[in-house]
């Protein structure tokens, strides 16, 4: 499946909807933790962890990935930094790189 993502430096996890979730059969959960957020106001929330293969420019990475509800963000799933370091470069001065394959 594919799916829009954002890739957020400022994010140490990587959260997915549980839409996309469900789609794309990410699970079983492993683990419950709490995850503050900026948009929750900095107010720990607790989200359940599964394990997930996240393909980005024909790269598949294995994360364990949060499902959180992502409804009011136009990007439905958000790459954090456990999984853009080590494995990209970001340039801050570009955006919107990838052409997606459809």
């Amino acid at each position: 499946m594919v799916a829009k993502a954002k890739f957020d430096t400022g994010a140490r996890g990587t959260s997915v909807d549980p839409s996309i979730a469900a789609e794309a059969q990410i699970g079983p959960i492993v683990k419950v933790v709490n995850v503050k957020s900026a948009s929750m106001g900095r107010k720990p929330s607790r989200r359940p962890m599964a394990k997930a293969v996240i393909e980005i420019g024909g790269k598949k990475l294995k994360a364990l990935v949060n499902i959180q509800d992502r409804s009011i963000f136009p990007e439905k799933v958000l790459i954090g930094r456990d999984v853009i370091k080590s494995n990209f470069i970001v340039d801050v001065e570009k955006s919107n790189l990838l052409k997606v394959k459809k």
